[in-house]
């Protein structure tokens, strides 16, 4: 801002430092706090190093670094890597999904000349998801980023993840804070462990915000204000007390008195400036004075001044005698119609000048206020609103007779007469005619087709001139003669045209206004639920006021209104959202009479920005630090309607005064980014709701429930022990009120009776709450804030007898309030209600005592009449105290609307309660109470209260402590956990005898993999659906999604199904049976399950998912202990990436490796495969794909040191070679299928790297093989694996042709009959294998099309004959390791034989391919380089690309651009190797062209044949129809994998061999796939996207060589590095 100074900006930091501070408080004992410049930020080089490890050694957080990017408009904080080691060994880290790169650009450099890092590339993060959504606190490396929006509160959270223990707590927390080019970071930790049982009393932090005595100790200035005792904020009771309402200042005292002895902490004050002339305490006329009237002729306060010195000294003598916190309201967004400033300042407002679009609604405005004049005094007839019927003939009156005169039309069109004007004298001036401008010379624009065309481009040659009549006209004249050709009548014509739509949008505007008159008129005067007024003067309420001139009959509705001074009104709109002004030129509120205005108010504009309105936003400022010296905390009014940049504004301004200010809001919404916007940008504390709302039990509860935010934790509430922890944005708390002071009293909605049960309801809420005065003492009326004057009464509390003589509900509401803070203070964190029948439980409980505090109550609702007998309401546990019960009998009927006025016209009248029939009994025995009886079942452990003297209007408040056997049960189930935590003296004994095959089965099986195996299926939770696993997976996967949800859904499906009964752990333990390996753990969760079962049913979701996720983070640490050490050396993501080797590798006897009855049991492979995805292909003849096998085989098995899997799979397939093909689908070997023209060559390209990376790989080239089918080159069946090898290449060498066995509808009953032929032919000159036709299609593009009805039955999408580029990748990368093998020994052959009696050998055959690789597949970029290569340019699209196929029978299709040549790219390097620029221009393109968020398209987007979208219907369309699109545009996920591994090999090509840079960029390109993998119910990668990472139904959710391929890259990525 201009106006800020150095000195000024300094105090901004100060006051901003302090705002975090006070934000961030937490109970633990140690807070550090870094400030880091963003200024360079802002510098287009700019880069940010945080390096925070000057902790102490002994604090739990070891080392924290990270870095700040500023991103287009955004600032963006990264926590890079975080490391957490305590004592016990329990750790904790965060990487983002962007690493700092390890070489910096040159060209980048700081004020000192040193290299700056690159700045990380966050095009790959997702914008659309709110700050902080991706955040994530997780274990080991795991990467996630954190978005923050400048300014703003975040809080992140430092969780255990080490140790099994239960409710393994928070060891630490942290809070982001972005204001100006400042970044704070406080990171609180803990220096003490955390209790195993203590996890919610630590995670709920105390917050700074209530006095309770003004001699309590000092405390540090991140914990708490200096002055106040720290008391939770959900133990916080506040009272509204109306200034008005409270006399002079001198007699305040008596009535805080009144809110101490009522068990409050704090009191909150209506507005005491001026108020306007209509009376009200929300309407102000001067924000920098007092209201004069609260001071009396003693206190000699004649100025506003000595006015503000006397109620400081007055709120200040107060705070230190009551104890009291002192909170007042500030209002924002409107000011009195009689403000002292306004006629100086209407520019502070919405004024006709300002805001000229409201120059039509003033004339409606003032034209209804005279029509309603006009009907008062008899001119339209009768003056009554009795029926519906009177009010249409009155709306019908108006719009005959008053609307037509207004021309309000005129606001919207263009002047047909004016323009024609306008068009003659330029064709005059400008001595064009008619016939000569059909072309105005240097014209390229052809014209327009239509009259509709024409009369468009007539409207982009006008501009718009807002408020006032016909604010279009044609700025443009030789555009407008152009488009009419110079015909004037043409003109008139197109003129109407542009018109037509304008005149629409004011005939849809005028329906709304008189609908909205309508309905008014019926709600005020006929409605039975309005007020039903008599009178009709005023007729409607006034939208804006006259501020010049005085008389408003003088101003003349059809002129310009220059000479007027009106502003608008304040009020709301119906369902209004917060970030929409219905005051500015985007809304038409004012003219629809939409608004619901109050008549005694201005609304301010601000604007978005002090240079808006910097006049208004001065003042203001003003004002709040004026308030905030005075007052603790502020309660915003109508927060919704103050611009969020103001409020941000505003607020920094306030606690540059108090910085220890707190701040709550009157925020109406239904929109929870909206509450998460405000809060989290603004730092306010809470957000008023009211309980009276709730119209049933079960709503009392949800809004119960919402109130408490993050600090409110149900009893039972599940836990996330490990693995990502979602990151916290800064939360929604709630001020919770029973009724406010500006609503309807609770007569209106209920018997007030109920009074007592409500606020029973509020005080148990884990929120701050809140209440009116005339609440507790049962006001027979509303108190109104416009025309009420009376006085509170004064209560004689130094009298003993005042507490016999309270009136209302005020000596139980002391109980309730007290009762309400000790729960709070005490670490009574978990909630939990429930409704049995008419009665209410709500509970909270002591995870530590293992104590629960119950309040019972039975409320009372108009129209539902109590049961003749209350059911029994069953407790888990000993009651052995009731501390209070009390019952409403009955309360005086209130005031009617006479008794009412009469009172309110009394000078010296007093807002007297009512005294009720209460009876209330404070610490009742067992035995002598009317209220209850209690039974206890020893054997059970449950007791159960039956009600007896319980009407509506009764509570009853009592403890209850576990059963011993329940307390034994945790006792017994913390041991158990601690069996299989992996850090004990034998880590995993749990787990021995298991082996990795055994984890498929414990964790994983998808439903019809268990369906097949035991003919049973995943679990199915009502209301939920079926679990996506079996095993221990499909439980975690659900866990994570209730826990990881914000708040907790306590009524979630699966937490009502586990407190139903003990089904699930039942299911958990039974299938275990069907693995014996698996007895020792079955053994453990029975026990495990046991103690379960003996907790109440409200623990058992909590506990069940401690011992499900516990028992899960066990297998995957024990699984990944199993790996290679680069598994267990990585980071998160690849870790998850390995345990997919445990989804889809397994052994299924329904689907055997190699069935028996095709080889006997000792000629078998151990049965062992790979699922290519889950669900659909995991059993029967779809399990096993030779070529999805052996693309995943390295990434899922050999890189995660499966060495004996891998072994066994590949001696599996070895055994149905045939014709020197490894079959498409296995089939276990009986009837498999060998039409992938592919799948050998992926075979030999696993067999070669099982031997480059398993010990002593080599000797599986000596392994027997036992064949199904005999062959000319192995009649005895029986082969070594080094044959098989020959075998395959020989017959590509010499040829292969046969056709398929079954050839016909019984293996394929779509593909035509050309399509069963199979042939393979070698090119001897170029050493590139051909294959295929146009009927087949042999690689893994390949769909066959399905549809009839489009007509592409038996045809394949994509045949790819010919060399498809890959193959001849595969083929020479196969021939150059066998050659090398060869060289060294480990491989008998050299060479294949000929059918011509000649040899060829694997180097030669090798040399071949790289001679010709080059001139036969690169496309030039430059046209006049065809000449070099073997290209039809009529056919090219592309250039600068590697062809997809070469001699292929479509030639187009030679040409398409498809990822293929990424396997080429990663595979075969050498091919490339001379060609370096050539490389790297192909790969920029794929990337450019093909490259999705999780995928790569199959097919460039500017293909003619390029459709995105996969899906298995049925249709006309030939390209799409019965997903004849598989291959033409969707996205593949393995591909992407290949292209990964192609950047890092190419790395020399691309970023000029830089590690860091190759690093980066795959980093970079990996956010979606982390995200994916993150928040998929699968823990997987799916098989392929729709365009652009649409999800893609048919889609496999987990796939195979999805995973691999990306693992894969990462693989080679950690390779180069070392």
């Amino acid at each position: 801002r201009e106006r800020s100074t150095p000195d000024r900006m300094q105090q901004q930091q100060q006051a901003s430092t302090a705002t975090f501070a006070a934000m961030a408080a937490s109970p633990y004992e140690t807070a550090e706090t870094y400030e880091i410049d963003l200024a360079r930020l802002l510098h287009p080089a700019g880069h940010c190093v945080i390096d925070l490890d000057n902790l102490e050694s002994d604090k739990p957080l070891a080392n924290m670094i990270g870095y700040v990017a500023a991103v287009d408009s955004e600032v963006r904080f990264v926590l890079r890597s975080v490391k957490v080691q305590s004592a016990s060994g329990a750790s904790l880290a965060l990487v983002t999904n962007y690493p700092e790169p390890q070489e910096s650009q040159p060209s980048q450099r700081d004020a000192a000349g040193s290299p700056m890092p690159t700045r990380p590339d966050f095009r790959r993060l997702a914008d659309s998801r709110s700050p902080c959504e991706d955040a994530a606190l997780c274990g080991a490396g795991f990467c996630a980023a954190m978005r923050l929006t400048a300014p703003g509160f975040f809080e992140f959270r430092l969780v255990r993840v080490g140790g099994c223990t239960i409710g393994a707590g928070v060891l630490g927390r942290g809070f982001l804070y972005v204001e100006d080019d400042r970044l704070s970071v406080t990171v609180s930790t803990s220096p003490t462990p955390v209790s195993p049982t203590r996890r919610r009393t630590a995670r709920s932090p105390s917050w700074p915000h209530l006095l309770q005595s003004a001699q309590q100790q000092q405390m540090s200035q991140v914990q708490q204000p200096r002055t106040q005792q720290q008391t939770p904020l959900a133990g916080a009771s506040v009272q509204t007390l109306l200034t008005k309402c409270m006399g002079p200042i001198a007699e305040w005292g008596s009535h805080f008195e009144t809110s101490r002895r009522c068990g409050y902490t704090a009191v909150h004050l209506t507005p005491v400036q001026p108020p306007a002339w209509s009376g009200s305490c929300y309407s102000i006329i001067d924000q920098l004075d007092v209201n004069p009237r609260l001071f009396s002729p003693d206190d000699h306060c004649d100025t506003p001044q000595q006015r503000i010195n006397k109620l400081k000294i007055a709120i200040r003598s107060a705070k230190a005698k009551y104890g009291l916190m002192m909170i007042t309201d500030v209002l924002l967004s409107h000011t009195a119609t009689d403000t002292v400033w306004l006629p100086e300042h209407p520019d502070a407002a919405y004024d006709l000048k300002t805001s000229p679009h409201l120059k039509v609604a003033f004339v409606l405005d003032e034209a209804l206020h005279r029509f309603g004049e006009a009907f008062a005094d008899g001119a339209y007839g009768p003056t009554q609103l009795k029926s519906r019927s009177d009010v249409d003939r009155l709306v019908a009156e108006f719009s005959k007779e008053v609307l037509p005169k207004l021309r309000l039309w005129e606001f919207y069109v263009v002047n047909v007469n004016t323009e024609l004007a306008r068009l003659e004298e330029a064709l005059r001036h400008d001595g064009v005619t008619t016939s000569s401008c059909a072309v105005v010379e240097g014209d390229q624009t052809p014209q327009p087709a239509t009259p509709a065309q024409a009369a468009e481009r007539l409207r982009a040659a006008m501009t718009r001139a807002p408020g006032g009549r016909f604010p279009f006209s044609v700025t443009d004249s030789i555009a407008a003669i152009r488009v009419c050709v110079g015909d004037p009548n043409k003109f008139v014509e197109l003129l109407d045209l542009v018109n037509l739509p304008l005149y629409r949008e004011y005939d849809t505007d005028v329906a709304c206004i008189l609908r909205s008159l309508t309905n008014y008129l019926c709600y005020i005067h006929v409605d039975p639920h309005g007020p039903k007024r008599q009178s009709i003067r005023p007729l409607l309420p006034r939208y804006f006021t006259v501020l010049a001139p005085k008389r408003t009959p003088e101003i003349d509705l059809l002129g310009t209104l220059e000479s007027v001074v009106a502003v608008a009104h304040h009020g709301w709109v119906m369902d209004g959202h917060p970030f929409t002004d219905f005051a500015g030129p985007n809304s038409k509120a004012y003219l629809r009479r939409e608004v619901i205005v109050w008549e005694d108010t201005v609304k301010l504009r601000y604007g978005t920005r002090f240079e808006d309105s910097p006049w208004l936003w001065q003042h203001m400022a003003k004002y709040m630090q004026l308030q905030a010296h005075i007052f603790d905390g502020f309660r915003i009014d109508n927060c919704h309607s103050v611009p969020l940049p103001v409020l941000q504004y505003l607020i920094s301004e306030a606690r540059l005064a108090n910085r220890d200010l707190v701040v709550l809001a009157e925020l109406f919404s239904s929109s929870f980014e909206a509450f998460q916007s405000y809060t989290s940008s603004c730092g306010i504390h809470a957000i008023l709701k009211e309980a009276i709302n709730a119209t049933s039990p079960a709503g009392l509860s949800h809004i119960l429930f919402e109130s408490g935010g993050p600090l409110f934790d149900p009893i039972g509430e599940p836990e996330v022990l490990w693995g990502p922890q979602p990151a916290v944005p800064y939360p929604v708390k709630s001020w919770i009120f029973d009724v406010t002071h500006d609503n309807e009293p609770l007569f209106r909605t209920r018997p007030e009776v109920d009074a007592l049960p409500l606020a029973a309801s509020v005080a148990m809420c884990s929120a701050v709450t809140g209440s009116v005065r005339g609440f507790d003492e049962l006001l027979p009326h509303k108190v109104d804030v416009v025309l009420e004057n009376r006085k509170y009464p004064i209560y004689r509390w130094d009298k003993a007898e005042v507490e016999h003589t309270l009136p209302g509900i005020m000596a139980v509401k002391a109980h309730l309030n007290a009762l309400h803070r000790e729960l709070a203070v005490n670490g009574y964190n978990e909630v939990y209600a429930e409704s049995t029948g008419p009665l209410v439980n709500m509970a909270r409980h002591n995870p530590v005592l293992l104590q629960t505090i119950h309040m019972v109550t039975h409320p009372a609702y108009y129209g539902s009449a109590p049961p003749a007998e209350l059911p029994p309401v069953k407790v888990t546990g000993e009651v052995f105290e009731i501390r209070f019960a009390g019952t409403l009998v009955g309360v005086p009927p209130p005031w009617t609307a006479t008794q009412v006025e009469r009172a309110q016209r009394q000078v010296g009248g007093l807002l007297e309660g009512r005294r009720a029939q209460l009876q209330f009994d404070l610490a009742p025995t067992f035995d002598q109470n009317p209220y209850v009886t209690v039974e206890l079942d020893r054997d059970s452990g449950t007791s159960t209260l039956r009600f007896q003297q319980f009407p509506p209007g009764s509570i009853v408040c009592f403890a209850s402590r576990l059963p011993q056997g329940t307390q034994a049960a945790m006792h017994s189930l913390n041991a158990l956990l601690e069996a299989c935590d992996g850090t004990g003296a034998r880590p995993w004994d749990l787990f021995d005898g298991v082996d990795l095959l055994a984890m498929n089965i414990l964790m994983y099986r998808s439903d019809e993999e268990e369906h097949a195996e035991t003919g049973h299926g995943a679990y199915d939770v009502p209301g939920l659906g079926k679990l996506p696993y079996c095993g221990l997976q499909g439980w975690e996967t659900i866990i994570r999604e209730v826990t990881h949800r914000h708040p907790i859904d306590m009524g979630h499906p699966l937490l009502n199904h586990l407190r139903g009964g003990d089904w699930a752990i039942d299911y958990i333990t039974n299938r275990m049976k069907q693995c014996q390996q698996l007895d020792r753990i079955r053994q453990w969760i029975t026990r495990a399950g046991d103690c379960i079962k003996a907790l109440p049913r409200y623990l058992v979701p909590k506990f069940f998912f401690v011992v499900i996720s516990s028992l899960h983070r066990a297998c995957v640490e024990w699984s990944l202990s199993q790996m290679s050490s680069y598994v267990q050396n990585a980071d998160t993501f690849a870790q998850r990436l390995a345990l997919t080797s445990l989804q889809v590798c397994g052994s299924l006897k329904s689907s055997p490796l190699v069935s028996p009855d095709v080889l006997s049991p000792p000629n078998c492979p151990d049965n062992v495969t790979l699922a290519a995805g889950l669900p659909h292909f995991c059993h029967g003849y779809m399990r096993s794909w030779g070529r999805d096998t052996f693309i995943s085989l390295k990434g899922l098995l050999l890189i995660t040191g499966r060495f004996k899997e891998a072994h066994d799979i590949l001696c599996g397939f070895a055994c149905s070679l045939r014709h020197g093909l490894i079959p498409n689908l296995l089939d276990g070997g009986r009837n498999p299928r060998f039409n992938a023209r592919d799948a050998a060559w992926w075979f030999l390209n696993a067999l070669l790297e099982y031997c480059l990376m398993a010990p002593c790989g080599t000797a599986i080239m000596e392994e027997k093989v036992h064949r199904i089918f005999p062959s000319e080159a192995c009649p005895s069946q029986v082969s070594s694996m080094a044959d098989v090898v020959q075998e395959i290449l020989t017959s590509h060498a010499n040829g292969i042709h046969f056709r398929e066995w079954n050839a016909g509808p019984k293996i394929d009953d779509k593909m035509q009959d050309a399509g069963f032929n199979v042939d393979v032919t070698l090119d001897q000159h170029t050493g590139f294998i051909f294959g295929g036709n146009q009927n087949n299609c042999g690689t893994w593009m390949d769909k066959m099309g399905e549809s009839k009805q489009a007509g592409n039955y038996g045809t394949p999408a994509t045949p790819r004959d010919g060399a498809a580029i890959e193959i001849v990748a595969l083929s020479y990368k196969v021939l150059t390791q066998l050659a090398e093998l060869h060289k060294h020994g480990s491989f008998p052959y050299s060479s294949v034989p000929l059918h011509a009696g000649d040899s060829l050998s694997y180097a030669d055959w090798a040399s071949r391919i790289e001679t010709n690789f080059h001139r036969h597949f690169f496309v030039p970029l430059n046209p006049a380089e065809d000449t070099k290569y073997d290209i039809e340019p009529s056919v090219v699209n592309v250039r600068g690309i590697y062809k997809d196929t070469y001699g292929g029978s479509l030639p187009f299709a030679n040409y398409q651009l498809r990822p293929n040549c990424c396997v080429a790219f990663s595979l075969a390097p050498a091919l490339f190797a001379k060609h370096p620029k050539e490389l790297a221009t192909a790969l920029r393109t794929v990337e450019e062209r093909l490259a999705g968020p999780l995928g790569m398209c199959t097919l460039n987007k500017e293909d003619w044949a390029y459709r995105g979208i996969y899906n298995s219907d049925d249709s006309t369309e030939y390209n799409t129809a019965k997903g004849f699109s598989y291959h033409q545009g969707p996205e593949w996920v393995w591909i992407f994998g290949y292209f990964l591994q192609a950047v890092v090999v190419s790395r020399g090509a691309l970023f000029g061999g830089s590690t860091g840079k190759t690093r980066h960029h795959v980093h970079s390109l990996l956010g979606p796939h982390i995200h994916h993998l993150v928040h998929s119910p699968w823990e997987s990668l799916p098989e392929l996207t729709n365009a652009d990472g649409a999800v893609c139904p048919g889609s496999c959710p987990c796939q195979a060589w999805s995973v691999a391929c990306i693992q894969e890259a990462l693989y080679m990525l950690q390779q180069c590095s070392v």
